[in-house]
């Protein structure tokens, strides 16, 4: 049972459309973004780097800064964040 509970959670993430999830939430920080303020991301865990990207997509023009903490190992950039 555990193992079947398993596969279906892995089975849940790798379906997840993160960019579709979190934009309509990211919205609300578009006023912030367009009066130039800096916004901080920080992302961790399985989903990190695409919550890191649909907040970097979604906000495209603002100056954001922040800190990529995935589970795994991760070497590859993703300006502007720091990738750890």
């Amino acid at each position: 049972m555990r193992d079947a509970l398993r596969r279906l959670f892995v089975a849940t993430l790798a379906d997840l459309d993160v960019p579709r999830a979190l934009t309509p939430a990211l919205t609300r920080f578009r006023p912030l973004a367009e009066r130039g303020d800096a916004l901080l991301v920080i992302a961790f865990g399985k989903a990190a780097r695409p919550m890191a990207t649909a907040c970097r997509d979604a906000l495209a023009g603002a100056r954001l800064r922040g800190l990529v903490v995935p589970p795994e190992p991760d070497a590859a950039p993703l300006p502007p964040f720091e990738v750890i």
